[in-house]
C-alpha cells in the first residue's frame, strides 16, 4: 500500500486583488523572479515545466533537471507542481477563488511517499512565511518584502530590513510585552534592564516536558537604539547572542539584526531563514497592523 503524503506546510491567505492577477503572479516567470525566485521559467500547461532556482531560494541554488513540473493547470484557480527539494519528492497545490476585489489563495505542501521530520517542516515553514508576504507585498507594491540569500549561510547571521515606522516605536515593539504579544510572542516576560529577563514564552519539548526556548536575558539596552539577549535553544550546545540596532532612515528606520556566538563553519540557514520570516512579521506589524496566523 502507498504512503500517503506528509503535509509539510499549509497556509490560507486573502489578497486585496483578483483571483487572474494573483494567478498570474504565480504562473509567470517575468513575475516569478521579482518576488520568488532569483529564476524560472515556466510552460504554462499541465505536464509543462515549472522551475525555479537561484540564491533565493531554499536548497534549490542550481536548476534541477526534470524535478519541477506542472501536475495540475486550471486557469485562473488551481494550480499544483512537483519541487524535487534536496532530492525529496515533494508537490506544491495552490487554490485561489474570490471576486473582483479581493481572492483567497490555499496552499499545501506535500512530501510524497514518506513521513516528513519536525526540521523539514519548520524550515518549509518559514520558507513560505517568506513567499507569501514577499506575494501579497509584491501585489500590493510591485516589489517583494525580503529577499532572503540562501547562499551566504554559514556562522553568523546578519541581516537588514528596512521599516516606514521611526526607531522609538520599533523600540517599543520589541520591548513592550503587549506590542511583543501582538506581532510574535506568547505572554512575553520584560524586565527592561541589563540582566533581566527577557522572553517570548516559547518551550519547546524535551523527553515529554516543556523547556524554555528562545531569549534569556537581556546583555545590552540603548533607548530607541539597541537591544541585545542572550539566546539558548533545547539540542543546540551553549548561549548565543541576538542584537537589534536600530538606526533613523528618512521618517522611519533601519533595522539590523545579529545573531552571533556560532562557529563558523556551521550551516546557519535555520537562524538565518529564521530571522528573516520575524523580520518580515514586524514589517507586516508595523506597517500594515496585522499579524500573521
Amino acid at each position: 500500500m502507498a504512503t500517503p503524503p506528509s503535509l509539510l506546510f499549509e497556509k490560507t491567505l486573502q489578497f486585496e486583488a483578483r483571483p487572474e492577477r494573483v494567478f498570474a503572479a504565480l504562473s509567470e516567470a517575468e513575475q516569478l523572479i521579482i518576488w520568488f525566485a532569483e529564476q524560472a521559467e515556466v510552460a504554462a500547461r499541465l505536464h509543462g515545466g515549472y522551475s525555479f532556482w537561484g540564491k533565493y531560494t531554499l536548497w534549490n541554488e542550481r536548476r534541477v533537471s526534470g524535478g519541477q513540473y506542472i501536475t495540475r493547470f486550471e486557469a485562473p484557480g488551481q494550480l499544483s507542481f512537483r519541487w524535487e527539494l534536496a532530492a525529496l519528492p515533494t508537490e506544491v497545490h495552490l487554490d485561489l477563488d474570490g471576486s473582483e476585489r479581493r481572492s483567497t489563495l490555499r496552499l499545501r505542501h506535500e512530501l510524497l511517499g514518506e513521513q516528513a521530520d519536525a526540521h523539514t517542516r519548520e524550515m518549509l515553514a518559514d520558507f513560505w512565511r517568506i513567499a507569501l508576504l514577499n506575494l501579497g507585498w509584491y501585489l500590493e507594491t510591485g516589489g517583494p518584502m525580503l529577499r532572503l540569500d540562501y547562499t551566504r549561510v554559514q556562522g553568523d547571521v546578519h541581516l537588514e530590513m528596512p521599516l516606514a515606522a521611526p526607531p522609538p516605536q520599533v523600540y517599543q515593539t520589541l520591548t513592550l510585552p503587549a506590542r511583543m504579544d501582538a506581532w510574535l510572542s506568547r505572554q512575553a516576560k520584560v524586565e527592561l534592564r541589563v540582566g533581566g529577563i527577557y522572553d517570548f514564552g516559547w518551550t519547546e519539548t524535551v523527553d515529554g516536558l516543556p523547556v524554555p526556548a528562545g531569549p534569556t536575558v537581556l546583555k545590552a539596552l540603548e533607548q530607541d537604539s539597541l537591544l541585545a539577549y542572550g539566546w539558548r535553544w533545547p539540542g543546540l550546545a551553549g548561549e548565543t547572542l541576538v542584537r537589534w540596532t536600530l538606526t533613523s532612515a528618512g521618517s522611519g528606520s533601519l533595522v539590523t539584526l545579529d545573531h552571533g556566538g556560532f562557529a563558523p563553519d556551521r550551516d546557519s540557514t535555520d537562524y538565518k531563514q529564521g530571522w528573516g520570516a520575524f523580520l518580515c512579521l514586524l514589517k507586516l506589524y508595523l506597517e500594515r497592523g496585522l499579524r500573521w496566523e
